[in-house]
């Protein structure tokens, strides 16, 4: 059976690095309120204790992402806090929760873990507002930047992929009538995860962002917004263009559209 972090258990203890088998699994829900106490979460939250203000305080004083936007992380039971772990839930499009990952706030560049056994395939970590009620949709890698974009575009749906097994994933985005924002990393795996999104998309009303050329002051939008740039994030997704095969080096491959614009096509 599938094993997945109850209260006080360590998530990675029946975890392991994602592989395409199991991201592309069944998709069976699991009941996200008897995998962890949240109630208890969260009011460790709003207490706060010791153990929970070590995620409080990566995501806020290391990530810089707003508390505001934390806790509303918090509330909707999105994340919550394990033997020194964040733990991040991932959900299907219909709210369905699917599968739980962790991060070590000791050392958060080690490999985020999924829950053994539990097929994230179609699955996201969401932030911002819901999926069926925003009408752009922002695509990222991680819940990180996924946080970090609400906290600047928090009318905006974002949606941290958490993996590179996309087709289940994007397959499940499509036919919603979404406008929706391809904004990976600023690397040459991002780069090659945009261009398999846009084919997996390929139909919908898509734009992706390119990241300037010539620029490495940021890795990926949570480097902005920890250097206090947050209108740069904005900036990314308001001249997100279209997709094109070739990019041109006076415009770095896109057409200036502003979110009015998006939003009317």
């Amino acid at each position: 059976p599938a094993t997945c972090p109850a209260k006080g258990d360590d998530p990675t203890a029946h975890s392991t690095v994602d592989d395409q088998a199991r991201q592309e699994g069944d998709g069976t829900p699991i009941d996200a309120v008897e995998v962890w106490d949240m109630e208890s979460k969260r009011a460790d939250f709003l207490l706060p204790a010791a153990r929970f203000r070590r995620l409080r305080d990566y995501l806020t004083e290391q990530r810089r992402i707003p508390e505001l936007v934390v806790k509303k992380a918090v509330d909707d039971d999105r994340i919550c806090y394990a033997n020194g772990r964040a733990v991040l839930k991932y959900e299907a499009i219909n709210g369905e929760a699917r599968t739980l990952q962790s991060i070590d706030l000791n050392d958060d560049k080690q490999p985020k873990r999924f829950c053994k056994g539990l097929p994230a395939g179609d699955a996201f970590f969401f932030a911002g507002r819901s999926f069926h009620e925003a009408e752009i949709i922002c695509v990222v890698e991680s819940p990180v930047n996924a946080l970090s974009g609400a906290a600047v575009l928090p009318d905006l749906c974002w949606a941290a992929t958490g993996s590179s097994v996309m087709v289940k994933k994007f397959g499940a985005m499509a036919g919603h009538g979404k406008k929706i924002v391809i904004a990976f990393d600023n690397d040459e795996a991002g780069e090659q995860g945009t261009k398999r999104a846009a084919e997996i998309l390929s139909g919908e009303n898509v734009r992706v962002v390119v990241w300037p050329d010539g620029t490495n002051d940021a890795y990926d939008l949570n480097d902005y917004l920890k250097a206090g740039q947050g209108d740069k994030i904005r900036n990314l997704i308001e001249k997100a263009g279209p997709v094109v095969s070739e990019r041109p080096a006076s415009t770095g491959g896109i057409v200036t559209v502003s979110l009015v614009n998006i939003l009317s096509n």
